[in-house]
């Protein structure tokens, strides 16, 4: 038996009944804590989650299985969901001005995005590094950008190798046989470009020429055991190339995730999940060297963590102080303004306290050229 989820103009969502043969039937109406249209539900098993149309106000409303009423200002969402590595569901709230992680009807990680309007649009999660997350991946102009549940940038992303603006779906899925998910795209001139998601670079025999108009549908399928990849353009011409000889593991294959429109992924793999609780490895900043006002200082942390850096010259003299909070099991961000910072090698001393008592710190070279 399938269920199917509806939503409505007056903010409810109507549960169906489809039995394999029968007549759809109505199960049961979800009055939700809102009168806008329901525009988006994403579902896994008994929790869905929603977002409604924008009013007159200009106000737009996040509604889940448990009740969670969330209203923001001035978007239109786009919603995803997947779960955490502690099997928490985490919806995912894309709009080309902000971008937002909730759990459990809280904001845990929400920023303000610098995504072209006219390039942003079909966003994909995907498990591109294995290391506990799914990634959320989307077109910006001329780079294809992934962020993690800290809404900071993936390693070796931006992709940005080519000179072509990416206007069209992103996928995920592994189709190259090494674990991680690799990054459909498509540009507006017509190619579709696959990335691989651990190093950030072109796989082999991309990009495809599909014709030379902007790609505006696309979706990964097997035809006779093999990865196939479909897509439609501006033109309304329908082109099919296999990409694989192997079946894949598809992630994000269409628009809803899935021909089922669940808009929903399982939590990511964890075999490069990192246990050490500040890997110095892990540590660093970019750009390096600084050549403009900010730099930002990244680091790993494997449990939810204060976070205290010092910065001082090569002589021992203190410079900087910079103080933030960090997110277990995820990359994080703290940026340094160099302003007023003199040319020179600084040495930032990366201290991190958990809530366990756990206490370590990294040091990295930090150079600013003016």
């Amino acid at each position: 038996v399938n269920d199917i989820l509806i939503g409505t103009e007056d903010g409810r969502i109507l549960n169906y009944d489809l039995p394999p043969d029968g007549q759809a039937s109505l199960i049961n109406t979800i009055t939700t804590s809102t009168d806008k249209p329901v525009i988006q539900i994403a579902v896994d098993n008994d929790y869905w989650s929603a977002v409604t149309s924008v009013d007159a106000s200009q106000v737009s409303d996040f509604i889940d299985a448990n009740g969670n009423k969330l209203s923001f200002d001035g978007s239109r969402f786009s919603l995803l969901l997947t779960k955490d590595k502690n099997g928490k569901y985490v919806s995912v709230l894309f709009s080309p001005a902000k971008i937002l992680y909730v759990i459990n009807g809280e904001v845990i990680t929400g920023r303000d995005a610098v995504i072209d309007q006219m390039f942003a649009v079909s966003p994909s999660l995907g498990d591109i590094k294995q290391d506990g997350g799914n990634y959320l991946v989307y077109p910006n102009r001329n780079r294809v950008e992934a962020i993690n549940y800290s809404g900071y940038m993936a390693d070796n992303f931006p992709f940005d190798r080519l000179d072509e603006n990416y206007a069209g779906p992103t996928l995920t899925g592994d189709f190259a046989g090494d674990a991680n998910a690799e990054i459909l795209a498509a540009t507006t001139n017509g190619n579709i470009v696959a990335v691989d998601g651990g190093t950030g670079k072109v796989v082999s025999e991309f990009p495809i020429a599909a014709g030379g108009t902007n790609i505006s549908s696309m979706v990964f399928y097997i035809d006779s055991g093999k990865v196939s990849v479909a897509a439609i353009d501006d033109n309304k011409l329908f082109r099919a190339w296999h990409i694989s000889l192997t079946a894949g593991n598809f992630q994000w294959s269409e628009k809803y995730t899935n021909s089922q429109n669940k808009s929903f992924i399982d939590a990511a793999a964890t075999s490069n999940f990192v246990n050490e609780f500040l890997p110095q490895s892990r540590a660093y900043n970019y750009p390096n060297p600084v050549y403009e006002g900010t730099t930002n200082i990244r680091y790993y942390v494997s449990e939810d963590a204060d976070i205290n850096i010092k910065i001082f010259d090569l002589a021992g003299d203190f410079v900087a102080e910079l103080k933030d909070n960090a997110q277990g099991g995820t990359d994080n961000e703290t940026v340094w303004d160099v302003s007023n910072i003199q040319s020179g090698v600084y040495l930032a001393r990366i201290e991190a306290k958990s809530g366990s008592g756990k206490s370590e710190f990294a040091i990295i070279k930090i150079a600013v050229i003016k």
